[in-house]
């Protein structure tokens, strides 16, 4: 037989070989892939309150997302300690609880990916004597441009950030932070930001509605580098059409607002204000 038919047919069948090796490597991965189903999820917050019997489940937030977009999802779950089930108010409860797991097996077992403790002593939701609540995320929805897209890359990192609401501050406000998930030291790390006069510091944002103002912010990649810029906006009632750039009608009565967005955008370590992009943003951009 010639030497090249037959290293031909040695050839094709290597590959089919190999082909079928990796069909049955992919079908075994993907067959013990553990699903985080409600049942599962519920039985990791049980060892983890089982593993400090600090927290209750009766304040259990969770939501399950793919963090790192690598096919496998994460459980995120908050939790606050004891004194929920008895507190008249935030300001009784001691502790609060955020992680990032993800399950080691079916009777819920878990890896902690990374996870934060949020308490009185620290000053991050105890604040000018005011508990701020406990801290949850709300899970993925669509619209990328509403606060409501807890969990989400803004920053086009591959890897999603976690925007969370810390809790009310006062009738109506709302405190929100956002989380980096740093995999690598097992850390959770607020994201930065740079305001106008060039000073870093945690994001946070405290967004709601009065009479007279009302604030809210938004996610949204204005200059189209595949990068979202953070938006936040604040609206303010005016007196005349000539000073408002949003008019709205309530009752046949018109309302003038005047709307006074700023962009911040990120430089590859944080966010920082971009006054060329805030002059840019108009009241239709943000619908």
């Amino acid at each position: 037989m010639n030497k090249k038919i037959v290293f031909l047919i040695l050839s094709i069948f290597i590959i089919i070989c190999l082909t079928l090796a990796l069909f049955l490597i992919l079908k075994n991965t993907k067959e013990n892939k553990i699903i985080l189903t409600n049942d599962l999820s519920g039985k990791i917050i049980d060892k983890i309150i089982e593993g400090n019997n600090l927290y209750t489940k009766k304040s259990a937030i969770s939501v399950v997302s793919d963090i790192d977009n690598n096919g496998s999802d994460e459980l995120i779950v908050c939790l606050a300690s004891k004194d929920f089930d008895k507190a008249d108010s935030y300001d009784d409860i001691q502790q609060a609880y955020f992680a990032i797991i993800l399950p080691k097996d079916l009777d819920g077992n878990y890896y902690t990916i990374a996870d934060y403790k949020f308490s009185h002593d620290k000053n991050i939701l105890y604040e000018e004597g005011l508990w701020l609540g406990i801290p949850c995320v709300d899970g993925d929805v669509s619209d990328n441009n509403s606060i409501l897209a807890n969990i989400l890359d803004i920053n086009n990192d591959g890897k999603k950030e976690i925007v969370m609401n810390m809790g009310m501050l006062g009738v109506s406000d709302y405190l929100y932070k956002i989380f980096i998930v740093n995999k690598d030291n097992h850390t959770l790390e607020w994201l930065k930001i740079a305001d106008k006069d060039g000073k870093t510091e945690d994001f946070s944002f405290s967004g709601g509605a009065r009479a007279m103002n009302r604030s809210d912010f938004y996610f949204k990649d204005i200059d189209r580098n595949k990068t979202m810029e953070i938006i936040k906006n604040y609206e303010h009632l005016v007196g005349s059409p000539q000073e408002a750039n949003v008019v709205e009608q309530n009752n046949g009565e018109n309302l003038y607002w005047l709307n006074q967005p700023e962009a911040y955008g990120w430089n590859g370590s944080y966010y920082a204000y971009n006054q060329i992009l805030s002059d840019s943003i108009t009241p239709k951009l943000l619908q």
